[in-house]
């Protein structure tokens, strides 16, 4: 989960990738797909990592849920994929 401010001038300063249908698109537009992802874990209860965190943090907290997956504490990871 990430602001649309943040996620649009990310790719604006992403170097090194042509940019996709999706960079293209305007705040408004991530906007509406934010609030779609937000409101999934309502319908389907998953699992949201904030990559508002530093990089290591967003690594451990996937890595835990990979791990309780594999332990069988969680039943499925995603199953919407």
């Amino acid at each position: 989960d990430v602001n649309p401010h943040i996620s649009v001038s990310r790719t604006e300063t992403r170097r090194g990738d042509a940019k996709n249908h999706f960079d293209e698109r305007g705040v408004s537009f991530h906007r509406r797909i934010r609030l779609a992802f937000r409101n999934l874990p309502k319908e389907f209860p998953k699992v949201v990592i904030s990559s508002h965190d530093p990089v290591e943090t967003v690594k451990a907290k996937v890595k835990n849920v990979i791990d309780s997956v594999l332990k069988g504490e969680q039943k499925e990871l995603f199953d919407l994929l």
